[in-house]
């Protein structure tokens, strides 16, 4: 029977310690750091200061903290860039977020494909293939850099249909250092692409390290939890039982913004459904 943990998105509206404390409170054994919390601190030293404070709280907590998101939009189009200086500003950020993980004991980062330059005159089909060269070369890099901290890098898969949304993406990128690269799916940009995500889990093919779980309509990648959109979840429990992954399966839901009741209550709710086995049964 599968594991499962949330993202601390889920109480982004509280400060991540007391984020976690909420967590555990509910009974919640894993979770992954939402780069939602993070991303507001713009000043190095103060996000430093905060890595330092949850340093000191993670060990006398009991959730377990398994997964971290690094940040992605500019950090993708960095370690895209055909300029070095640029993509070695993308580097040792990622380095950075390494050494975060390590320091809090987490075991996987994940990150987002790069998102090359594309040549003016280029056609699409040689545009692809470029990105695809680019990712392998900026992982291999990466996957050097994360075994130095002992961390594992997890590729997801993408929301835009761009390389990087699909499975067939990812798996040479992860199978050039499988030591230091794995695949987090993501179930909404999976069902977004038109791929239903049991048919994804499938596609893992043995790389699987991480996960993010949630639903939508089919069209907007709206974060909902499971049962409130169009995914079959009976068949995608069905499909985790039959791949080589022990890890948790991590819900990555919005809570509010201004109501702790609202997100609370979206937390029970979708646990409930997890711990009276409604999500694997739900036909």
């Amino acid at each position: 029977m599968a594991d499962w943990g949330f993202d601390t998105w889920i109480y982004e509206m509280l400060p991540i310690e007391k984020a976690l404390e909420r967590l555990q409170h509910f009974g919640v054994r894993y979770g992954e750091y939402s780069n939602e919390h993070f991303d507001k601190i713009k000043d190095v030293d103060q996000l430093e200061g905060e890595v330092k404070e949850l340093e000191d709280l993670v060990p006398s907590l009991s959730i377990r903290m398994v997964q971290m998101h690094a940040p992605y939009g500019e950090l993708d189009r960095l370690l895209g860039s055909g300029h070095e200086v640029e993509r070695g500003r993308g580097i040792d950020l990622v380095k950075r977020w390494l050494g975060y993980s390590n320091r809090l004991g987490v075991e996987v980062l994940v990150m987002h494909t790069a998102i090359g330059e594309r040549a003016a005159q280029s056609d699409f089909i040689s545009a692809v293939k470029s990105n695809a060269e680019v990712n392998l070369k900026v992982f291999g890099e990466l996957s050097r850099h994360a075994k130095d901290f002992g961390v594992k890098v997890a590729v997801e898969n993408r929301l835009e249909a761009i390389f990087g949304c699909m499975m067939a993406d990812l798996l040479p990128i992860v199978r050039a250092d499988p030591d230091g690269l794995g695949i987090c799916l993501d179930t909404g940009h999976a069902i977004i692409n038109g791929i239903s995500p049991a048919v994804a889990m499938g596609q893992t093919r043995g790389a699987l390290i991480a996960t993010h779980i949630h639903d939508n309509d089919g069209y907007m990648d709206q974060h909902l939890p499971p049962l409130m959109g169009i995914v079959d979840w009976a068949e995608f429990m069905e499909a985790v039982e039959r791949v080589p992954y022990d890890g948790p399966l991590v819900i990555e839901i919005p809570g509010s913004t201004s109501s702790l009741m609202a997100c609370d209550n979206k937390l029970l709710l979708t646990k409930g459904s997890i711990d009276h086995g409604i999500i694997g049964n739900a036909r």
